[in-house]
């Protein structure tokens, strides 16, 4: 019992430790704005007339708007 205790926490903390530090690689590459970031352009054309919008009402998950 405690041999699988022993491979459990070993592999909990080897995919911890990967993850973490994956995760600090790829915090590090969007600070320096590395490859594979885009800056994305807005145009007026992506705004959104907000005089029009009506909230969703009850059950209304989607809701088809006429161009």
């Amino acid at each position: 019992m405690a041999r699988k205790l022993i491979v459990c926490v070993g592999i909990f903390l080897s995919l911890l430790t990967g993850f973490m530090f994956l995760d600090q690689r790829d915090d590090n590459e969007l600070s320096n704005k590395g490859p594979g970031v885009l800056n994305v352009q807005q145009s007026d054309m992506d705004e959104v007339e907000t005089a029009e919008f009506i909230p969703f009402g009850s059950r209304e998950y989607v809701r088809i708007v006429p161009q």
